[in-house]
């Protein structure tokens, strides 16, 4: 729930976020960085503390990480972080999957850090270069197939990504909808395999085991589509820069997608 009411108690700044004259600034709010807030300004710095137990700050160094898919055609992503909304994923895959995958719990958005190749999609291929934000529908059918090293952050959601509504600036900011590349049709014969393996990506279930499904055909088999669920890439290089010399901006003004459970 939003309010109209705000209130001022004390040594304020007449900012927000500005002219603070030695304060910190801590911002409590509900829903992200939307919602209701209470800006709080304290005489020490908030974060300056030191954590015992598991919920401490931590400082990855995701150079160091070593994903079993940079090694293993076979392998995977490794999860980084998670909680009941999204999972957030590295991979640095160089070998095409011999395998296909299907994310059944929720939507997968993936940008490219570096390198190139082609998402081979069940709506068709669709060419990814460094800079692409890679959107993946739930339960849509696809294998990467890299031209080198893919080093990829991969969120993982757990529903659907939706499209923050329009602010002042109009639809065509932070992103404009009619520059993603959508794919084309592109059925794929069957080649000398007996059976091709489909991955179905889910949450840990009870016994604890991933399931995959085997098809006697090539699941890339779709001659064609129609309707406004489709898996799409955009190049941040087209992201068109909101900025202000004066005013501080919240997060919502650069959000391009947001998964369940997150307002910001």
């Amino acid at each position: 729930m939003e309010s109209f009411v705000h209130l001022r108690k004390g040594r304020t700044p007449r900012r927000l976020h500005a002219d603070l004259d030695g304060l910190k600034d801590d911002e409590l709010g509900r829903g992200g960085f939307t919602g209701r807030t209470a800006n709080i300004y304290r005489r020490h710095d908030p974060t300056a503390y030191r954590a015992v137990g598991p919920l401490r700050p931590l400082d990855v160094l995701s150079d160091d990480l070593k994903p079993s898919d940079a090694t293993d055609a076979n392998g995977g992503p490794l999860l980084m972080f998670h909680n009941i909304d999204c999972r957030i994923l590295l991979s640095r895959r160089h070998q095409a999957m011999p395998f296909y995958t299907r994310h059944v719990d929720g939507d997968l958005l993936c940008f490219v850090h570096r390198g190139s190749g082609m998402a081979e999609t069940e709506f068709g291929p669709l060419r990814y270069r460094e800079g692409d934000w890679v959107y993946i529908p739930k339960a849509c059918t696809w294998r990467q197939i890299p031209d080198s090293e893919t080093t990829l952050l991969m969120v993982e959601a757990a529903d659907e990504f939706r499209v923050p509504a329009p602010g002042a600036l109009g639809r065509h900011f932070p992103f404009d909808p009619s520059q993603i590349t959508i794919p084309e049709p592109a059925p794929i014969d069957d080649d000398d395999r007996d059976q091709y393996e489909v991955r179905l990506i889910h949450r840990p279930l009870a016994e604890g085991v991933p399931t995959s499904l085997y098809y006697q055909h090539n699941p890339i088999d779709v001659e064609g589509w129609r309707g406004d669920n489709f898996p799409f890439t955009f190049n941040i290089g087209d992201y068109n820069v909101v900025t202000s010399n004066s005013v501080h901006l919240p997060r919502q003004c650069i959000c391009s997608c947001r998964p369940p459970g997150s307002m910001s």
